[in-house]
């Protein structure tokens, strides 16, 4: 049995974690993430299923065209296919499996992504895709190909959509159960990625994802988290993480990681265990991570920990400057629980990427200005402005449908630099262009240039990603 993952050449997105469906061209200071997803299933089929002929593929990082896309089916001749897909590019994605389904209609094909999680049959059936899989879709992708191996029938296999020809329609099977303990998942399989590919943004080092826990007991109305993953927060132990560290650096001689977590640092006595753990065993003085965290859940012990234990920067999601708003969107800070965040971050010598969202349905031009303006105060050292994007199963979308907000009949194509809604204050237009400007005004300002003039000065080998990065800003 051969099986085949590929990020399409549909354009390049942060396609792998399925909430996060953001343009990179659209990022300011971001590199493409390794499609860890494909490297975990592959991981689950080698050890769980005995699958041996596993083959990845990341045409938008590779360079890859669909020339290239083609004759690698034709070299690879699989059995299995398996597409990760994002809300902006899925009917692109659907189109060319159907492509693919003709030119070899032996193949089984998968889709994977967030649009399936509460929507996608209308996609299933109009293109007549194979299958599609939601919830954790690592776990459900690999199990799907095993059972299918086995006999069993579509109708008996948890989390999937797929196409029945004799009905002539697409079926939705129950969600399955999250899986316990992560423990017991074996470690993704990266000898099968490029991971020269996949760099830290400020070196150009390698570096590479690994995912400390699932899910999310937040309820921000706009984030497919708790969708995705469950309000349940499932951890791994401190030792399996470390253990996985330990693996990548001894194998790939990777030094540099990106802990992915809805939240981070949720749990202080988990946070403080990890970093005595990766401390004990030397660690600390070989690599170095950054992860992404929330206001509310930082303090002056877990930041004194985390940056012995090597972590250099933080992302914090702050989405706005206005409290109302804070409050209408269920994120459950303050604006002073931000400010102190940074402060404290600063303090231990920690970079802060600061996350903000524009384009809520009830936002103004004020309101805006204030986000702006409390991005600038805050002083971080790296800034991304998003446009809403309202993903289906989010509380937020269906406000926005309820105010007649959404101004396209769906969302292919847009994203988190180019509006699909407007306010009941600002039209799609003004929302991009006070995004524009969002960007100019906090990497512009002369604070920020002259902060980083000094960080340049102090350390030589920042001055060509800065400047890289730099041009990027100067395209958005």
């Amino acid at each position: 049995m051969k099986v085949f993952m590929f990020n399409p050449p549909t354009g390049l997105y942060i396609r792998g974690e399925d909430r996060c469906q953001v343009p990179v061209k659209g990022l300011t200071a971001t590199a493409p993430r390794p499609p860890i997803d494909f490297a975990q299933i592959a991981g689950i089929l080698k050890e769980w299923y005995g699958v041996r002929d596993i083959y990845i593929k990341d045409y938008p990082v590779e360079g890859g065209t669909f020339k290239d896309l083609y004759a690698d089916f034709n070299r690879i001749q699989p059995d299995y296919v398996i597409i990760s897909t994002t809300t902006p590019t899925i009917l692109k994605d659907a189109q060319l499996v159907k492509q693919l389904k003709e030119d070899f209609p032996e193949t089984i094909f998968v889709l994977k992504g967030a649009h399936f999680y509460t929507t996608g049959e209308d996609i299933i059936s109009r293109y007549q895709v194979d299958f599609a899989v939601y919830g954790e879709t690592d776990i459900v992708a690999s199990e799907l190909i095993g059972k299918l191996e086995n006999g069993v029938s579509p109708y008996n296999i948890r989390g999937i959509i797929f196409y029945d020809h004799n009905a002539q329609r697409a079926v939705r099977t129950p969600p399955r159960e999250f899986f316990e303990p992560l423990d017991d998942l074996p470690f993704p399989d990266r000898s099968l990625l490029r991971n020269e590919l996949y760099i830290r943004p400020d070196t150009g080092e390698p570096q590479t994802t690994i995912q400390s826990h699932r899910g999310c007991p937040f309820k921000c109305t706009y984030c497919l988290s708790r969708v995705v993953y469950g309000n349940k927060v499932r951890f791994r132990s401190p030792q399996n993480v470390v253990d996985e560290i330990e693996h990548v650096y001894e194998k790939f001689g990777i030094r540099n990681f990106f802990f992915r977590a809805d939240t981070f640092t949720i749990n202080k006595k988990w946070v403080i265990e990890l970093s005595k753990e990766i401390i004990e065993r030397g660690l600390h003085e070989k690599i170095q991570w950054v992860t992404n965290s929330r206001v509310d859940t930082i303090d002056e012990e877990r930041v004194k920990w985390m940056k012995k234990a090597g972590c250099w920067l933080v992302s914090l999601g702050i989405e706005s400057g206005n409290q109302e708003i804070l409050n209408r969107i269920k994120k459950g800070i303050t604006l002073d629980q931000a400010r102190n965040a940074v402060k404290i971050l600063k303090e231990h010598g920690i970079k802060t990427y600061l996350f903000f969202m524009l384009g809520f349905p009830w936002e103004s031009r004020k309101e805006v200005e204030e986000t702006i303006q409390f991005a600038k105060e805050l002083d971080g050292d790296f800034y991304e402005f998003h446009v809403l994007v309202p993903f289906p199963g989010t509380e937020i979308y269906d406000e926005i449908v309820k105010l007649g907000l959404l101004v396209v009949d769906d969302l292919t194509g847009y994203d988190h630099s180019k509006p699909a809604i407007r306010t009941l204050h600002l039209t799609p237009e003004e929302i991009e262009e006070l995004r524009e400007r969002a960007i100019r005004e906090t990497y512009l300002s002369t604070r920020y240039l002259k902060k980083k003039a000094i960080e340049m000065l102090k350390q030589p080998r920042l001055i060509l990603p800065y400047a890289k990065y730099g041009l990027r800003l100067l395209k958005l």
